[in-house]
């Protein structure tokens, strides 16, 4: 079967195209499938295979995806894989290499040779694949007849091994990542946060369970209400350009308010709203926390309407500095280091009742 090359139009377009959707696989999956599906039209071999390799070189293979039967495969890794001069060859050159050029004896006498001559094929030509600086696989070609395999083919499985190799480290990042937002999303369900996690755009992505009950279920198509102005607001903040804002939603159909403390993460492609209850009877009997003096309730009882430093300094006739320390000495009492946090124990004292004592 005479090989693709590379120098004619067709074989350089379908090369750029395998090379293109290598670039754009985020899975093993997308690898595997983008590798096995193309590389035959990229260079020409009745055997085509793709091996995942593990940390040690006597253990059997993570992975091994192939267009040949079970049966030759299962033959390969008793028989032929031990005695292989070709992966022996590239795992300790770190370089592609076919059976051509390895010396005449050594690979007709192999066992690799053998289990090859069996499905009627005669050359083998291997690649390694390398991630994070260690060789993790190797891509595999096979083929019958008198020509070996050229140097533009040993080339060409040299780039497309380096490409599947980025791939893999960009889907191995990918799942990570995947990893670590799943059970990211677990924890906030878990909690009694309640938060909505947006794209840039505003647009909401993910929202928890306690959020959800506050908002409906039908947050955040829903433009009514409550649910309609916590939208907008989350709206007005991404179409800004602040990287912080408190705000108040309030609907006096449903006598309901809510205090929003909205974030732009900095280098990062999201947007974090923290939602609050905030109840007529609540605005008109903030809960006591004796710990506090009586002036430190009056700044916690800002802090939990939504007010800046600047308008609480302007209602209380103080200056901004005096605001800022009576902050710290309301956080340093009880044991919070965030306004968001006070916001939380202020109206969750008041959830538990009128009576009820900082122990924190």
């Amino acid at each position: 079967m005479a090989s693709i090359e590379r120098s004619s139009g067709k074989g350089v377009s379908r090369y750029k195209a395998l090379l293109r959707e290598l670039n754009l696989a985020m899975t093993l999956e997308d690898v595997r499938s983008a590798y096995l599906v193309a590389v035959g039209h990229v260079i020409s071999a009745e055997g085509i295979g793709f091996y995942r390799l593990s940390d040690t070189s006597d253990a059997p293979p993570l992975e091994i995806a192939a267009n040949l039967g079970s049966d030759f495969l299962s033959r390969y890794e008793a028989f032929g894989r031990p005695d292989d001069p070709v992966l022996k060859h590239v795992l300790r050159h770190r370089l592609p290499v076919d059976s051509g050029r390895l010396p005449r004896d050594e690979w007709e006498r192999s066992g690799a040779r053998e289990v090859l001559a069996l499905a009627d094929l005669s050359h083998s030509m291997q690649a390694p694949v390398v991630k994070a600086g260690e060789i993790v696989g190797t891509i595999n070609f096979a083929r019958g007849g008198p020509r070996p395999f050229s140097e533009k083919e040993l080339s060409t499985a040299r780039t497309l091994a380096q490409h599947v190799g980025l791939a893999l480290e960009r889907a191995h990042r990918f799942e990570e990542m995947e990893t670590r937002a799943l059970v990211l999303e677990g924890a906030f369900d878990r909690s009694s946060g309640a938060v909505v996690i947006c794209r840039p755009s505003g647009e909401p992505v993910f929202v928890t369970k306690y959020a959800g009950e506050l908002l409906g279920p039908s947050f955040p198509a829903d433009e009514q209400g409550v649910a309609g102005r916590v939208r907008r607001a989350i709206q007005d903040f991404a179409d800004g350009g602040d990287f912080a804002r408190t705000t108040q939603v309030a609907d006096p159909l449903e006598d309901r308010r809510l205090i929003l403390k909205l974030h732009r993460l900095r280098r990062r492609d999201a947007l974090v709203c923290f939602l609050y209850s905030d109840s007529h009877t609540a605005r008109t009997a903030l809960p006591a926390v004796e710990v506090l003096s009586r002036r430190e309730q009056e700044i916690a009882a800002m802090v939990a309407r939504g007010l800046s430093t600047k308008d609480m300094a302007a209602e209380a006739f103080i200056s901004e500095n005096t605001i800022k320390q009576h902050l710290k000495r309301i956080f340093a009492k009880v044991s919070v280091t965030s306004r968001a946090e006070l916001v939380q124990l202020v109206w969750s004292l008041h959830e538990s009742g009128p009576n009820h004592q900082a122990d924190r």
